[in-house]
């Protein structure tokens, strides 16, 4: 679900209770949890400097791991559990942490990271080399181009990777013969956001040179993110929403995960010439993934 926004009350619809904060624990020897690289969270020293460190989310529930004076821990955001894990059971590869449980009981309990008094959002915890603060990196904010969102955001370039637009939409799309305007709303503090806005990204990269012309709009965090006003202007109620337009006239707005699922699908039914074109459900949905021909990070 996305994030929802409401005036008179907010529904995140986006948190995960999670009953046990250890990582999920497996008796086989094949790796169970798997954690993409994470670039919204700044880890930081008692005097405010950055620590040198990789940060990791997981794919379930919202906990961070952190390759830290080389013992990595898991801090779950949510309960504020933290957990050590075995350092030969975790390896690097690539944009992602394969964290090998091979046996019940790895993650050994290290307490619980206490609320920072000056920061809500933020969470402190001892470390062997003194105390640390995990707190989100400020949100982007305002007007931003892809190459902008990326340099800021590199962790998203992981889900471009993993998302292909299907072929005959991207042929849709750009034989559209008037140009077009794709204007993309998101909050970088939005769960759905970082998982979906990818695939806005590797659509405007697979349309390159075409008539589509893209904007992203970054809204700052809430409550004022869900009262801004090019949230009003665009008449969207969830993020990460999409408005299409064409010589200033509305084609059609998308708004939430599911619509952006099929991004690519919905923009070819609203630009395409071919008003009875409908665009086929990528292979992918059906659990065979599609290739990834010309895309490089």
């Amino acid at each position: 679900m996305g994030c929802v926004l409401l005036t008179a009350a907010i529904s995140w619809g986006c948190r995960t209770p999670i009953a046990d904060p250890r990582p999920a624990i497996d008796d086989g020897q094949e790796p169970v949890q798997r954690w993409l690289r994470d670039s919204d969270w700044i880890l930081r020293d008692d005097q405010g400097t950055p620590v040198a460190a990789e940060l990791f989310r997981s794919q379930v529930g919202r906990r961070l791991l952190a390759e830290a004076d080389r013992r990595p821990w898991v801090v779950d955001l949510d309960s504020g559990s933290v957990w050590r894990l075995p350092r030969r059971e975790v390896r690097i590869d690539g944009d992602r942490l394969v964290a090998r449980l091979a046996w019940p009981g790895a993650a050994r309990p290290l307490g619980r990271a206490a609320a920072d008094p000056d920061d809500p959002t933020a969470l402190t915890l001892a470390a062997p080399r003194g105390q640390r603060r995990l707190a989100p990196a400020p949100p982007l904010d305002g007007p931003l181009t892809a190459e902008q969102i990326l340099d800021l955001r590199p962790a998203y370039r992981i889900g471009m990777r993993e998302h292909a637009p299907n072929p005959r939409s991207v042929a849709a799309i750009r034989a559209a013969e008037r140009p077009f305007e794709v204007t993309v709303l998101f909050g970088s503090w939005c769960p759905a956001c970082q998982n979906f806005l990818p695939y806005a990204l590797r659509l405007e990269f697979e349309l390159a040179r075409s008539g589509a012309q893209w904007c992203y709009f970054a809204l700052p965090a809430p409550p004022a993110g869900f009262r801004h006003p090019e949230v009003l202007r665009a008449g969207v109620r969830e993020l990460p929403a999409a408005v299409v337009t064409r010589d200033g006239t509305v084609l059609g707005r998308l708004s939430g995960p599911d619509a952006f699922r099929s991004l690519d699908r919905h923009l070819a039914r609203m630009v395409s010439e071919e008003v009875s074109f409908v665009a086929p459900v990528p292979a992918g949905d059906a659990g065979t993934p599609m290739p990834l021909p010309a895309f490089q990070p």
